[in-house]
């Protein structure tokens, strides 16, 4: 009659499952908390930029924001507009020099 000796053994300890889940639970809320004790922290700490209240302030920001909408509308245009023609010509086929 062969012995079958093995590493693990025929009967786990009743505290073994709940330990693991008693620390899977733990880390758990631990990541919750440091989670969310940064982003109350990052929260808090944001200044708003410009008062609803203040129209002065409030124009000129969105005057700038227009602003930058436009030069991003060129910069599409022109990527666009690069795109628009033959890339590779048989004349060409390095592209067209820029």
């Amino acid at each position: 009659m062969a012995v079958s000796h093995s590493v693990v053994p025929a009967r786990w300890p009743w505290w073994t499952v709940p330990s693991v889940v008693g620390m899977a639970l733990a880390c758990l809320l631990g990541g919750v908390w440091t989670g969310w004790t940064l982003l109350a922290g990052k929260v808090a700490g944001q200044v708003a930029t410009v008062s609803v209240l203040d129209l002065a302030k409030l124009s000129a920001e969105i005057e700038q924001q227009q602003q930058a909408n436009a030069a991003l509308e060129r910069e599409i245009a022109a990527a666009q507009a690069a795109l628009a023609g033959d890339v590779c010509t048989a004349e060409n086929p390095q592209g067209a020099p820029k």
